[in-house]
């Protein structure tokens, strides 16, 4: 496939004139461990999907293995489920979405990639291009997942605790377990059949990795068949000596989100101002409050690296004892390989200026050499793609691939 522009589904628009309203009069309330609520959101008919899907075809003719597999309507849900950040339980939220049918099907955990703004939550923005590709493809027969993440839908009064391992594994398995629990109350509905897959792009492919590992360290009561991971930053030492080794990189909220909300959750103890110039240290609590996208927040940061970050910083981040703490927290976060039997792929564009293609291709190398099979781990270079332009043939080839394992 060559490189094309971003998915952008167009004719969603269509779906505020047809889509069949929503009633709640069989929404579920009870009392679970993990399970909180859910409440219907968006439904989309099979011609609906295929009409948002077919025109793509011209850009993306692999869609046809997936529009001919489209058999069955899609209902969203709104879920709130209990989970933990640290030491706090809260209760999140995220969606799920299934197919209008009832009995059992694979399930598909989807991570979704760096966001900050409250009003682009899976569960907020449901008809984001990004996510409606997720939640059509429960129309070919699977449940699909998504978390809002901790800081996002019901959780939107604390800040997003960006890369941080433990918040994040928790929100996506615990969501997996909340759903597990809607059978119990509704049987009329789809349930999972104890398969499981997972994917995630950008962010999400490093949650992905990280909520898999945690599953498979432990969780002996969950199995995963399958992972896919698209352009993830998976080790962050290595990622951050990238960025303070250049002079101007396209993405620079990715650095004062993650030291800020280290620093809220007590894991940084020093000011912004040790790390950033004065023109941007006062600017980034305001900047990571939920109100600004992401393109929003870039503009207001600098793409230049010794304008954004101090000298101090820029000098001694790499040994001097002073940035110990940033750089044990980006250690504790990063993923490493291990000798997994799961089939896992890495994707990545060639062209990826915001996230190089060697944190997709070392990691493959660092589970080759702790003892995983190449027949089961790959390395999957997306070329002439870029970090934006991947992320529709990732999620297009993932697809396909888990089709391929389910036989459909």
């Amino acid at each position: 496939m060559k490189p094309k522009t971003p998915f952008n589904l167009t004719a969603l628009l269509a779906l505020f004139l047809v889509v069949i309203s929503c009633h709640n009069d069989d929404d579920v309330r009870v009392e679970h461990e993990y399970l909180q609520g859910i409440e219907k959101s968006m439904y989309y008919s099979t011609n609906i999907i295929k009409l948002n899907l077919s025109p793509r075809l011209v850009e993306f003719p692999e869609l046809m293995d997936i529009i001919d597999r489209v058999k069955y309507n899609v209902q969203l849900y709104k879920v709130t489920y209990m989970t933990t950040c640290y030491d706090t339980t809260v209760v999140a939220s995220g969606i799920c979405c299934l197919p209008v049918a009832s009995g059992k099907f694979p399930v598909v955990s989807f991570q979704n990639g760096t966001n900050t703004s409250h009003d682009n939550a899976p569960s907020v923005n449901v008809l984001n291009p990004n996510y409606a590709m997720m939640e059509f493809m429960a129309s070919l027969g699977y449940v699909v997942l998504i978390t809002d993440y901790i800081g996002f839908g019901n959780t939107s009064d604390m800040v997003h605790p960006y890369y941080h391992r433990q918040p994040t594994d928790q929100a996506v398995i615990d969501l997996i377990r909340a759903f597990n629990e809607v059978k119990l109350e509704n049987s009329s509905l789809a349930s999972g059949n104890d398969t499981l897959y997972m994917m995630g792009y950008s962010q999400g492919g490093w949650a992905t990795l990280s909520s898999f590992r945690e599953i498979e360290t432990n969780y002996s009561d969950m199995y995963v068949s399958a992972v896919s991971c698209g352009a993830g930053a998976y080790d962050l030492t290595a990622m951050s000596d990238y960025v303070l080794g250049i002079d101007s990189f396209p993405g620079p909220l990715y650095l004062p989100y993650f030291i800020y909300s280290q620093q809220i959750y007590g894991k940084i103890l020093d000011p912004l101002s040790k790390f950033f110039t004065s023109n941007y240290a006062e600017k980034i609590p305001d900047l990571f409050d939920g109100s600004y996208s992401n393109n929003e927040v870039n503009a207001q940061l600098t793409t230049s690296i010794p304008d954004l970050l101090t000298a101090d910083m820029l000098e001694n981040y790499a040994t001097g004892s002073g940035f110990s703490e940033l750089r044990d927290v980006l250690y504790e976060n990063s993923i490493t390989g291990w000798n997994t039997q799961t089939a896992l792929r890495f994707y990545h564009g060639t062209m990826d200026d915001n996230v190089p293609p060697d944190q997709s291709s070392e990691l493959y190398e660092d589970f080759i050499d702790a003892g995983a099979s190449a027949s089961k781990i790959q390395y999957i270079p997306m070329d002439g793609y870029t970090h934006e332009t991947g992320l529709v043939p990732w999620g297009v080839m993932t697809i396909n691939w888990f089709n391929l394992i389910e036989n459909y």
